[in-house]
């Protein structure tokens, strides 16, 4: 979980925007031709930071959830 949510989305976040972004040619489930930041991505990951911070900070891994924190609320 900690490295989809640390190196696998932020490798698809535009520096610009803090959006995810879907790249060119990536099927998603429904195999649409979606592209850029689709919102459903982006509240998808918002919604999975905030969850994996609750389960960090209850396991005790409290610099995990911090930045899971930090990074759902500059979304």
């Amino acid at each position: 979980m900690a490295k989809t949510l640390d190196s696998f989305y932020p490798a698809h976040t535009n520096a610009l925007t803090g959006l995810v972004e879907r790249p060119r040619g990536y099927g998603d489930f429904a195999f649409l031709p979606r592209n850029g930041a689709v919102t459903y991505y982006n509240a998808l990951y918002s919604m999975a930071l905030a969850r994996a911070a609750q389960l960090a900070e209850h396991l005790g891994n409290d610099n995990d959830a911090t930045r899971w924190r930090h990074r759902a609320t500059e979304m």
